[in-house]
């Protein structure tokens, strides 16, 4: 593994990937991010992963509705897409 030192400054700081993602794309930016905000871009090449094997422990998402009555259509609609979208490929 080679070595690398460098020198940065006037680092960007925000709480927010998608405000992050901007800069990342520009390569003026390195993040920790959730792989389902940047797949497409790892897929297409615009993004590399440049420490592959770090990051964070796979983590648990808990829903929790009422278990009785009828669930309203929006929040079916919602959890589809969260278990489509968060799922790994």
């Amino acid at each position: 593994m080679e070595r690398v030192q460098v020198e940065v400054r006037n680092l960007p700081v925000t709480n927010s990937g998608e405000a992050m993602l901007p800069l990342l794309r520009a390569g003026v930016a390195v993040a920790l991010v959730p792989d389902v905000m940047i797949r497409d871009d790892l897929a297409r090449g615009t993004l590399v992963h440049i420490l592959p094997g770090s990051g964070l422990r796979p983590a648990g998402l808990h829903l929790v509705t009422p278990t009785s009555g009828p669930r309203p259509s929006r929040v079916t609609a919602v959890l589809d897409f969260l278990a489509r979208t968060l799922t790994s490929p």
